[in-house]
């Protein structure tokens, strides 16, 4: 197997304290850069170390992701334990861990997903020939996998070669659902192989684009057979729901979109994962998801992968603000937890719950045999208008009507048993059904079962639409509205600046890393391992972090 080679691999080590973190990178690379970073080069890669220990203020980190973790305890007896399961826990998506400790740890390592190393072996040949070797098989499987859907090998992976890969496939998709992918991945519309290889450690929770890509490139060829063992499950895992009885097997794919393509403005996308789907994203979440019977996240973004490591050195503070905010004082005292971590350019503010408040939320739970149904699949649901939040404050009505005119829906779902699921929705609510369809639920599941394939496309003219919403409010309303929001953004200048003390004011000492935090895009998170469910709910606004940094902060 030929194997290439990893331009640069990146190691954070964590210590019980920084002179223990120290050492480690010592003793493992030797070639100090900073006081927090070390570099030396093997076999043709680069090998960066980052230190991190409970009381670090970090002041470096990893340009690009994570390819490995290493955390060094004293022993099973160490007063840092639990410390290092929860940094270990919030750093799931790391694809290699290791536990290192002259004490055999070995199932202590285990059970955290970890492999174990001996602290006497960490500076053998033996040991870094692994630990480089493990990551250029995963780069290597995850290359293979990108050249393979980079049609004329220039290095990017655009819509229309997802169109004409996926041309083999069963269910082709359609060049919406491919810009879909390409825009996830990249702000350009071009995917290069960093960003694909970053978004398949760190951002597997979009799990529908992920999905695509998947079934992409494992029906061309079929040709991953080795690597990761992650990667290699899911590919099995595909190949499975590949031969799954069709009679029990629902897809639907529904699009709206006007005839000439528009720049995405503010929009809205739905995200949701059931059963076995479900549980594949858990397992690269922390434990919480799967312990708490409801988690409920807020994702924001940075600039910078750095400037997330540097926004969780603030963020006790964001937690109490936001805790004030929404007076969850309660909550917390019965049980409620707030988690945070960072994923590359995301951070996480997560709220957990245990104790008596989820005693309460079991008990309300849905009363459904959950795993009876066995009941699994995913779908999306992505729309945007071309009309972005300056717009608004400089656009005239008229032009704010034309620009909402201009929109686009795209959807696909694919569920498995939803007629298990679907039966016993109309058994638990046959009376109520019966009135419904004057008596007749049955006929209405024969008319679903019917629709298992369900693919719908619509083109229309934007320009004709946004005549007929002006038609249909009137001429004069539309001048009327019109002029009461031409006076709204002249006085919209003169209300920020004076604002602007009581704002900086209330923001105080979080001013400066706010400054980092790009609100864009916000997405919102539920989940419920119970009911075997993935829920995410992500808001754009293209074009807000810019107005906000230079008009408010």
């Amino acid at each position: 197997m030929d194997i290439t080679a990893s331009s640069c691999i990146n190691i954070v080590v964590w210590g019980e304290n920084m002179e223990v973190a120290t050492k480690l990178a010592e003793n493992l690379i030797g070639v100090q850069e900073s006081n927090y970073s070390w570099s030396a080069n093997y076999q043709g890669s680069t090998i960066k170390a980052f230190i991190r220990h409970p009381e670090s203020s970090i002041s470096g980190s990893p340009v690009g992701v994570t390819d490995i973790l290493i955390v060094h305890l004293s022993g099973i007896g160490s007063s840092f334990l639990e410390q290092a399961k929860t940094y270990i826990n919030l750093r799931k998506g790391i694809p290699f861990k290791f536990i290192t400790s002259e004490e055999n740890l070995s199932e202590w390592a285990k059970q955290n997903d970890c492999e174990f190393i001996n602290y006497s072996l960490i500076n053998t040949e033996e040991t870094k020939n692994k630990l480089v070797l493990s990551v250029r098989h995963l780069e290597d499987t995850l290359r293979t996998a990108f050249e393979k859907l980079d049609l004329n090998k220039n290095g990017l992976i655009t819509a229309e070669e997802l169109v004409q890969a996926s041309k083999t496939l069963d269910h082709e998709i359609s060049l919406d659902e491919a810009k879909t992918v390409t825009s996830t991945l990249s702000h350009d519309g071009n995917i290069r192989f960093d960003q694909f290889k970053r978004w398949w450690i760190m951002g597997r929770g979009d799990f529908n684009t992920f999905r695509k890509i998947v079934q992409v490139e494992m029906s061309v060829g079929n040709f991953i057979k080795r690597g990761s063992q992650t990667f290699n499950e899911y590919i099995d895992k595909l190949k499975t729901e590949a031969n799954v009885n069709f009679n029990s097997f629902y897809q639907g794919r529904i699009n709206i979109s006007p005839t000439t393509d528009l720049d995405n403005g503010i929009g809205i996308t739905f995200d949701l994962a059931t059963g076995k789907d479900a549980e594949f994203i858990y397992d690269s979440l922390p434990n919480y998801y799967r312990s708490s019977p409801l988690v409920v996240g807020i994702e924001i973004q940075v600039d910078e992968d750095i400037q997330g490591a540097m926004i969780l050195q603030e963020i006790d503070g964001f937690k109490a603000m936001i805790i004030n905010i929404f007076k969850l004082n309660q909550l917390l005292e019965e049980g409620m937890k707030v988690e945070s971590r960072h994923i590359g350019k995301s951070v996480f503010i997560e709220f957990s719950f245990f104790g008596s408040i989820a005693n309460k939320i079991n008990e309300s739970s849905f009363k459904f045999n959950v795993e009876a149904f066995n009941f699994w699949g995913a779908g999306a649901i992505h729309m945007f208008s071309a009309l972005t939040p300056n717009d608004i404050l400089n656009s005239t009505l008229e032009q704010i009507i034309e620009k909402i005119s201009n929109f686009k829906i795209i959807s696909h779902g694919e569920f498995s048993n939803f007629e298990i699921f679907f039966s016993a929705l109309l058994s638990a609510y046959e009376d109520s059904l019966k009135k419904i369809f004057k008596g007749n639920s049955i006929s209405f599941l024969n008319f679903f079962k019917a629709l298992r394939y369900l693919g719908y496309e619509l083109r229309y003219d934007s320009g004709e639409l946004s005549d007929l919403i002006k038609e249909l409010i009137g001429a004069n309303i539309v001048e009327s509205l019109g002029t009461q929001l031409s006076q709204y953004q002249q006085m919209s200048g003169t209300m920020i600046e004076q604002f602007k003390p009581m704002i900086e004011n209330f923001l105080g000492p979080f001013k400066e890393p706010l400054k980092m935090v790009n609100i864009d895009k916000i997405s919102v998170i539920t989940s419920s391992p119970k009911l075997k469910i993935f829920y995410k709910t992500s808001f754009h606004f293209p074009g807000l972090t810019a107005f906000v940094r230079e008009n408010i902060l």
